[in-house]
């Protein structure tokens, strides 16, 4: 083998390693993300670290936290931003008490949880602080619905007031399908595309508040958008 030969063969090994270094670097970060992080809590106080979107943060022990009986838009859907910018101004770097929910863990390995905070010397409850102000949707999500009543309470306030989310009405429909889930509902257009594929026992309502507010909370389906 002649010297040019193996000092290319000798390049080709460095690039290849060092491909495989950064591919290993760009992808840990995706499979340890806090969000997903295994880490659990038990019931106490906590700094938050970060703020991912309106119900999902990280604290600063690196465990990952998912606010339960609530549901923001997803990040590029009206009032996404807007409930994340509140949720960052209001629990950044902020002492928090948490409280483990009936299930605690959800299949992302996040712990779910309701969390309080000390305020102008009341104590806020978090998650239906979110609700109130319009940047999120009550959803009790068996069996996880101790506080369901009063986080459906706040959404109705911010109903009323045209919050947020409820600041402008949608075209009104001639009604609005109710899905009863296991764990939860949703409230549909009559001709969404997963509606037909469910098997499972729906409500008709005339009414779309009446229709979202149902048993506590059914929220709007991301696909069909009533």
């Amino acid at each position: 083998m002649s010297r040019l030969s193996r000092r290319n063969k000798a390049v080709v090994t460095l690039l290849v390693a060092i491909i495989l270094i950064l591919l290993g670097y760009v992808a840990r970060p995706l499979t340890e993300s806090p969000r997903r992080s295994a880490k659990r809590v038990a019931a106490g106080t906590y700094v938050v670290e970060h703020v991912y979107d309106g119900d999902s943060l990280r604290l600063a022990n690196g465990a990952g936290v998912r606010l339960v009986g609530i549901d923001t838009p997803e990040r590029g859907q009206a009032f996404s931003e807007e409930g994340r910018s509140f949720a960052k101004e209001l629990l950044e770097g902020k002492t928090v008490r948490l409280v483990p929910a009936k299930e605690p863990v959800d299949r992302y390995k996040r712990n779910l949880a309701y969390l309080y905070l000390e305020r102008d010397g009341k104590e806020v409850f978090v998650n239906a602080e979110m609700v109130r102000h319009g940047y999120a949707y009550a959803w009790p999500y068996k069996p996880n619905t101790s506080h369901s009543e009063e986080i459906l309470a706040a959404q109705k306030e911010a109903q009323a007031q045209r919050r947020g989310l409820w600041a402008r009405k949608p075209r009104k429909l001639k009604y609005y399908i109710v899905e009863q889930r296991t764990k939860y509902s949703l409230t549909h257009r009559s001709r969404c595309p997963k509606l037909k594929k469910s098997k499972s026992p729906t409500m008709r309502f005339e009414d779309r508040l009446d229709a979202i507010n149902y048993g506590g909370g059914a929220p709007p389906c991301r696909e069909c958008r009533p």
